[in-house]
């Protein structure tokens, strides 16, 4: 799944008080989403989350593969029975990475 390349950036319109996502670009760029339905703080606060999303996607996906490796290298086992652990973190991280490419936790598409 292709998203519109980051970075974005949260507009509220002087025309509608409407707050917008559009892509950072020098001649404005177009809308990604077009109208928030929520009012006040709460639609500004969303505004600001999903104008992020591409800036937290590419982290997590960092984070993700920084703590893989962390893992590996410890061997990724826990005393001497030498069964895989499951770092909770790691899971966290994967499933957010899954939910934002469209698939389930398990990398299926719904």
């Amino acid at each position: 799944m292709k998203h519109t390349p980051g970075n974005w950036r949260a507009d509220l319109s002087r025309y509608d008080r409407q707050w917008r996502i559009y892509e950072d670009r020098p001649n404005g760029g177009a809308p990604i989403v077009n109208d928030l339905f929520h009012s006040g703080d709460e639609q500004k606060a969303n505004a600001h989350l999903i104008a992020a999303a591409p800036d937290l996607f590419l982290a997590c996906r960092a984070a993700c593969d920084c703590l893989s490796e962390i893992l590996e290298d410890s061997d990724g086992t826990e005393g001497t029975s030498g069964e895989m652990i499951e770092n909770p973190l790691l899971t966290q991280i994967r499933s957010a990475i899954a939910k934002a490419e469209g698939n389930d936790q398990e990398g299926r598409r719904p």
